[in-house]
Parts: C-alpha cells; structure tokens; sequence
C-alpha cells in the first residue's frame, strides 16, 4: 500500500492557493542488490478554481529497497501562466 498526501501549491496566474491529491500508478520494476527498485507515476491536472488557469503536473516516485522511498520529483508539465508550484508531497509505502 502507498500512502500519498496531497501536495500544496499556488496558481501563477492569480495567486491561490491550491491542494492537489496524487494517485500514483506503479510503471515498471527491476531486481538490485537489495531487492526490488520499482518506479511509479502520476498525472494530473487541475484548474484553479478561482481564475480558471489549468495546470497540468506529473509525479515520479522510486521505491528502493522496497519499502523506502528513494526519490521523487514534481514536474509542472502545462501552465498558461509558467509561474505556478507545486510542493512534492510525502509518500509512505507499507505492507500489507
């Protein structure tokens, strides 16, 4: 199970503040020393309820040994502004 906690951001087109929610798809994984490295992937797109800018974003998480989180990046993929964040969020993986 993967526990995502939804990002914190700010429109660059008007300056409100913005809560987006990930929901992260696993892509691909491949035996290491340690175990398994596997890589997951999210994709969203939110509209700033206040002016109606869109902002299209991506989440990429590694999980490396299983079980940690080994690296994961927010990249603002469409933005009519060019000026909006958005915070990485906290990822836990567990077991079941």
């Amino acid at each position: 199970m993967i526990i995502v906690t939804k990002s914190e951001g700010t429109c660059g087109k008007c300056g409100a503040k913005l809560e987006v929610e990930w929901d992260l798809d696993w892509v691909h994984s491949y035996e290491k020393d340690m175990g398994l490295n596997s890589y997951y992937e999210s994709d969203v797109q939110v509209v700033c309820e206040k002016c109606g800018n869109v902002i299209a974003a991506k989440l990429y998480a590694s999980e490396y040994p299983e079980g940690t989180l080994e690296n994961s990046k927010v990249t603002i993929e469409g933005d009519a502004s060019g000026k909006s964040t958005l915070e990485k969020p906290n990822i836990e993986f567990y077991d079941l």
